[in-house]
């Protein structure tokens, strides 16, 4: 059993412009013999400008930067810590990943598109990657790698607080760690 939470605080002090940090724990109950543990990983800075292109449709330019200070990282880490912020990756569906690369630096700008009318809503996103380590080298082969993230998401706002809605989402390496080459794709 993993839990991921995050926590994210984000405010508005531009009428287009909101600076953001985000947090996150990882809690590993693994099934078998192996340990326990738990791990605070990566914390994110970073910040999003809206552009209102009309009424119904917006662009928003994302950019952020994980701190390579979280737990299970380094040339010695412990085990149990380790295997939580590995663990964590699979848990968000391997969207947040940067989060949970624990000797990496990560710099990731984003653009995403909205149109929204009449209680409906399209919105897709990509966001690109880029994982440099900087600490790490004897446990993780990789220097850098590469990563491509995207969505779409359709939605529909039933009452002013409810909304239902449905996405896709997409992740491919662009330049993959050790661990994925030669991987056969899904």
């Amino acid at each position: 059993v993993t839990a991921a939470s995050m926590l994210l605080v984000s405010y508005k002090v531009l009428p287009n412009f909101a600076p953001m940090v985000r947090f996150g724990y990882v809690a590993n109950d693994p099934t078998g013999t192996a340990a326990s543990g738990q791990s605070l990983v990566n914390p994110v800075v970073g910040g999003t400008y809206q552009f209102n292109l009309s009424p119904e449709l917006k662009l928003a330019a994302f950019l952020g930067v994980t701190l390579p200070v979280g737990q299970g990282g380094g040339n010695t880490p412990d085990a149990a810590t380790r295997a939580a912020a590995t663990s964590g990756i699979l848990t968000r569906s391997a969207m947040d990943n940067a989060m949970f690369a624990v000797n990496d630096l990560t710099v990731f700008p984003g653009l995403g598109l909205a149109y929204q009318k009449a209680g409906f809503t399209v919105q897709v996103e990509a966001t690109v990657l880029r994982l440099t380590r900087v600490r790490g080298e004897d446990v993780q082969a990789d220097a850098s790698k590469t990563n491509f993230t995207s969505g779409l998401h359709v939605g529909y706002f039933v009452t002013p607080w409810l909304s239902l809605g449905a996405e896709l989402r997409h992740q491919r390496w662009l330049v993959p760690p050790a661990a994925a080459k030669g991987t056969p794709a899904m």
